[in-house]
């Protein structure tokens, strides 16, 4: 039998062998449930809004479907080696995620003594010391409205992601702790946006005497329940 090293493949290896990192049925009930949640409420999130951004802001709209047509013309199917070369597209699904990120909350302990660098809203430099063991809790949604690390960060701005390697991609985080689903996610979010923009164009749908910028004020404002992201988005879809 081939040795699989995907996370489901683990899960049920896990389940089969014995030590104490095997798992028993509960276990492996809930952290195959687990995965598929995180993998369905955040992309269902971020796609949302990302078909708001893209209906909204009419130039990264077009500028990503003309990448589209160019990678994969007519009825071209998009296979996973052409998802790759969308990095426009994929620029528009990274932009949402900084500006609504679905874990907005990040937990860490330090397995270590460690000083952390501040810096309050004048650029005046401070430290903090952290004893081992203590829990951390990082305001992502903080961490990329910060203007020293994403500039005008209320804009929405696809090209901060071109040319960004994937390890970077900062609401997946980094490290050894990062979300074990970011290729997956990417992968998915460039296949759907790009199906999708091939063949209808996204218009905002404004109120009588609405402006473009008051139907995003309304519209895509952030709201938490299990993870960060936007009500309803009222678009039309209009056939290319």
């Amino acid at each position: 039998m081939e040795d699989r090293k995907d996370v489901f493949s683990l899960i049920v290896s896990a389940s089969e062998t014995d030590g104490k990192l095997t798992m028993s049925d509960e276990e492996l009930v809930g952290n195959t449930f687990f995965l598929l949640f995180a993998g369905h409420e955040t992309m269902a999130h971020i796609w949302n809004a990302t078909i708001g951004f893209l209906a909204l802001y009419e130039d990264a709209q077009e500028e990503a479907y003309r990448e589209v047509v160019a990678v994969a013309p007519g009825d071209t199917p998009i296979t996973f080696s052409m998802s790759t070369k969308l990095e426009k597209v994929l620029a528009c699904f990274l932009e949402t995620g900084r500006l609504f990120p679905p874990g907005f909350v990040l937990m860490r302990d330090t397995t270590d003594d460690v000083v952390l660098t501040t810096y309050d809203e004048h650029r005046v430099e401070s430290k903090i010391a952290l004893s081992r063991g203590v829990r951390v809790a990082v305001d992502m949604v903080g961490l990329h409205y910060n203007p020293r690390h994403f500039p005008e960060p209320e804009e929405y701005r696809p090209s901060r992601w071109y040319d960004v390697p994937e390890s970077e991609h900062s609401f997946y985080s980094i490290g050894p702790r990062a979300c074990t689903g970011r290729k997956f996610a990417n992968t998915e979010a460039c296949c759907f946006l790009a199906h999708l923009l091939r063949e209808w164009r996204l218009k905002i749908v404004l109120r009588p005497g609405e402006s473009r910028q008051q139907w995003r004020a309304r519209v895509l404002r952030a709201k938490a329940t299990m993870t960060l992201g936007v009500g309803d988005v009222p678009v039309q879809l209009v056939r290319r």
